[in-house]
C-alpha cells in the first residue's frame, strides 16, 4: 500500500512540473541609422498597448545591447528612449518617440529585436 501511494504522489509532482510555464525574453540592440550603438539609453516595456503603464526597464549597454527577461507569453510593446533630433550640428528641443507594437513571446522562447533609431539632419 505504502508503494502506491509514493509511486502517486511522484506521478503527480512530475506532472505539476511539466506544466509551470515557462518564460521568455526580449532582447536585442538599439542603434543609430549611422550605425552607431545607443548606448546608455532606456528602454521600456509594456504588456497593454492602450496603457502607459511600464511594466518592464532597462538600460542599453555601452553597445547599445538591451534585454527583458522572465516574461509570460503574450503581446509586448517596446517603448525606446525619447530621441532628440540633430540640427544643423546643435540639438533641437523637439523630439522623436516611436514605439514598437505586437512584439510577440510564446512558451519560453525569446524574440530578438534590433531597433534602429531613424534621423536627418536638417538644413
Amino acid at each position: 500500500m505504502k508503494k502506491t501511494l509514493f509511486f502517486v504522489v511522484m506521478a503527480g509532482a512530475l506532472f505539476l512540473a511539466g506544466c509551470a510555464k515557462e518564460k521568455g525574453s526580449i532582447y536585442g540592440t538599439l542603434t543609430y541609422n549611422n550605425g552607431k550603438p545607443a548606448g546608455e539609453k532606456e528602454v521600456s516595456l509594456t504588456n497593454d498597448p492602450n496603457s502607459s503603464r511600464i511594466i518592464a526597464a532597462t538600460t542599453t549597454s555601452s553597445i547599445g545591447y538591451y534585454e527583458f527577461n522572465d516574461l509570460n507569453s503574450g503581446e509586448y510593446t517596446i517603448i525606446p528612449p525619447m530621441t532628440q533630433l540633430p540640427t544643423n550640428g546643435l540639438i533641437s528641443t523637439d523630439s522623436l518617440r516611436f514605439t514598437l507594437y505586437g512584439v510577440k513571446v510564446e512558451g519560453g522562447k525569446s524574440v530578438k529585436c534590433d531597433i534602429v533609431i531613424f534621423f536627418s539632419e536638417y538644413d
